[in-house]
C-alpha cells in the first residue's frame, strides 16, 4: 500500500492575514490619499450651500489628519468667513446679545459680500433690538433711544426696523414719564420735546398727539409742585404751557390744567388776604373763577366770596358800612356752594347790625335820607338797618329846624323806630304897613314902607313807622301867639313853635 504526501492547512493561515492587513493599509492609504482630495472639496461645498456647521466639522477632520504643510490654503477664507459668523450665530442663539450684535458687526466690515450678509444684517439688527429691551428694563432710555434710531437708519430692510418705529415712541414716553415722577420736570420737557420733534420730523401723527399729550402732563405736574411751594407765577407759567401744549383741549389733562391754574390764583389770593392786600386779592379771585367756568368747581367762587367778606369786615371796622354792603352783595353773587351763601349771609346781617349802631359818618347820612324817603317819596328805606334796637326806640323827625330833646331823638338808625313827618301850616293872625327908617342925613330922613305880619305856627304831624310806612298817629300842634309888632322894622313876627306840646305827645304815643 502505497503512503500520499499531504500539504498542512495551518501553512495557509498566516499568508491570508498578510494578505488581508496589506489590503487593508492599501485601502486606508487610498482614503487617506482620497481625502486630502475629498475633505477640502466637500468643506467648499458645503459653505458654497451655506451650512456652516458641516464646513467647519469637515475642515476639523481635515486639519487632524493632515499636517499644515499639506493642508489646502483655499480653505482659510471660507473657514474664517465661517467662523466669524458662528461665532455671532452662537452668541445669539445663547442671548449674549451685546457679543451677539459685536460679532455680527465683524462678519460685516470683515465679510461685506460675504455668504452671509443678509442673514448678518437682519439677526445684527435682531441682536440690537434685544439690546434696547434690556436698556429699557434697566432704565437705560437714552442707550434706548440711540439704538432704536440706529435700526431705523441702519436697518430700514430688516423685520426689526418696523418694530423700532412703533417701540421708540413708547421708550420716549416712558422716559419722560419717569423723569417726571422723579420729580425732574426739566429733563421731563427736555425728552418729550425731543419725542415731539421726532414725531414731527417723520410725520408720525399718533406719536405727535402722545408727544403732546404727555408734555402736557408733565406741565401739569411741574405747575402744581410749584404751587406747593408758593411760586404762584411760575406755576401758572407752566399750567400755560401746559394748555399750549393741548390747544384744543383734547387730553384729561386738559381740565385739571384749568383747575389747576384757577387753584394756583386762589392760594395766591389767600396770601395776599393775609397781608391785607384786599384789591391785588380780589383780582386773583376774579381770575380764579374765569379759569375755572365749565367745570364743577366751586371752589374759586367761595374763595372769591371769602376774600370779598374778609374786605368788608376791614371795611366794617373802619366804619366804611357803605363799601362794606357793597362787597357783601358781590360776594353773594359770588359764593357757589350753600354753605359759602349762608356765611354771606350773616356776614350781611352782622354788618346791617353794625351799621344800625353807628353814629358816624355814614350813619348820619343813612338817617337824613331815610328821612326824605320817608316824608317826602313815603317809600321805606332800602337800608334795612332801622328800628333794630328794641331797648331804644326813639325818632327822627323831617319838615324843621328845631331839633328834639336827647331822650327823644335817635341817635343811631337802630334807634329810629319813627320818623314824624312835619308840614308847617303857618297862620297870619295880622298884617299892617309901617313907615321904617332906612337912612339919616343932615336936612331929615328917607323912610321905606314895609309889610308885617304877625303869624302863628301850626305843624301838622303825621307819625310813620319806619319800616312799614305805616301811619302810627296824626296830630296838629298850634303855637302860642306871636309877639306884638316892631316899630324897629321887620317883616315876620312867628310865635313859639309848639315844641313842648310836640314832644310831650311822641313821649305819649311811644308803646
Amino acid at each position: 500500500m502505497s503512503e500520499n504526501a499531504v500539504t498542512p492547512v495551518k501553512s495557509r493561515k498566516p499568508r491570508v492575514k498578510i494578505l488581508f492587513a496589506a489590503l487593508a493599509a492599501l485601502l486606508l492609504l487610498l482614503a487617506y490619499g482620497a481625502g486630502i482630495i475629498v475633505l477640502p472639496f466637500s468643506v467648499l461645498l458645503s459653505f458654497q450651500n451655506r451650512n456652516c456647521d458641516a464646513a467647519l466639522t469637515l475642515h476639523r477632520l481635515y486639519a487632524g489628519l493632515y499636517p499644515e504643510f499639506l493642508e489646502d490654503k483655499t480653505l482659510s477664507g471660507p473657514v474664517r468667513e465661517c467662523e466669524a459668523y458662528a461665532l455671532a450665530v452662537r452668541n445669539e442663539e445663547n442671548a449674549l446679545w451685546r457679543d451677539a450684535y459685536d460679532a455680527y458687526q465683524v462678519y460685516l466690515t470683515t465679510y461685506s459680500s460675504g455668504l452671509y450678509v443678509p442673514e448678518a444684517q437682519e439677526h445684527s439688527g435682531i441682536a440690537l433690538m434685544n439690546i434696547v429691551k434690556d436698556q429699557v428694563e434697566q432704565k437705560q432710555y437714552d442707550e434706548a433711544v440711540t439704538n432704536l434710531n440706529l435700526i431705523i437708519s441702519g436697518y430700514p430692510d430688516t423685520s426689526m426696523s418696523e418694530e423700532a418705529w412703533t417701540r421708540l415712541p413708547a421708550v420716549y414716553t416712558s422716559w419722560g414719564t419717569d423723569l417726571r415722577e422723579s420729580g425732574d420736570f426739566a429733563g421731563s420737557e427736555q425728552v418729550l420735546d425731543e419725542f415731539k420733534t421726532w414725531s414731527l420730523t417723520y410725520q408720525r401723527n399718533e406719536a405727535v398727539i402722545e408727544a403732546q399729550r404727555e408734555l402736557a402732563r408733565t406741565y401739569l405736574d411741574w405747575g402744581l409742585e410749584l404751587q406747593s411751594q408758593k411760586k404762584f407765577e411760575d406755576a401758572l407759567a407752566k399750567f400755560d404751557l401746559g394748555a399750549a401744549a393741548d390747544p384744543q383741549s383734547q387730553f384729561d389733562s386738559a381740565a385739571q390744567v384749568k383747575s389747576g391754574q384757577s387753584k394756583v390764583y386762589v392760594e395766591w389770593g389767600n396770601e395776599l388776604l393775609e397781608q391785607d392786600q384786599f384789591p391785588a386779592a380780589i383780582e386773583k379771585f376774579q381770575l380764579a373763577v374765569a379759569k375755572s367756568e365749565g367745570t364743577d368747581d366751586d371752589s374759586a367762587g367761595d374763595a372769591f366770596a371769602n376774600g370779598l367778606m374778609r374786605w368788608a369786615d376791614r371795611l366794617r371796622a373802619d366804619e366804611d358800612f357803605v363799601a362794606a354792603l357793597e362787597h357783601l352783595g358781590a360776594a353773594q353773587e359770588a359764593a357757589a356752594s350753600d354753605t359759602m351763601q349762608q356765611t354771606v349771609d350773616t356776614a350781611l346781617q352782622d354788618t346791617y347790625l353794625a351799621f344800625s349802631r353807628s353814629s358816624g359818618p355814614q350813619a348820619r347820612r343813612a338817617m337824613k335820607e331815610a328821612l326824605q324817603a320817608v316824608c317826602k317819596e313815603r317809600e321805606a328805606p332800602d337800608l334795612p338797618i332801622f328800628g333794630l334796637n328794641k331797648d331804644a326806640i326813639r325818632f327822627g323827625i323831617h319838615g324843621i329846624e328845631d331839633p328834639l330833646p336827647e331822650n327823644l331823638a335817635a341817635r343811631t338808625p337802630g334807634e329810629m323806630h319813627y320818623v314824624a313827618c312835619i308840614t308847617a301850616d303857618n297862620r297870619t293872625i295880622q298884617s299892617r304897613e309901617q313907615k321904617v327908617i332906612v337912612l339919616k342925613v343932615a336936612r331929615g330922613y328917607f323912610y321905606t314902607v314895609v309889610e308885617q305880619f304877625r303869624v302863628q305856627v301850626v305843624w301838622n304831624v303825621r307819625l310813620l313807622e319806619v319800616d312799614t310806612i305805616e301811619n302810627a298817629a296824626e296830630q296838629t300842634f298850634t303855637g302860642a301867639p306871636p309877639p306884638p309888632f316892631s316899630d324897629s322894622g321887620g317883616n315876620y313876627f312867628f310865635g313859639p313853635t309848639p315844641m313842648e306840646e310836640f314832644t310831650s305827645w311822641l313821649e305819649s304815643v311811644i308803646p
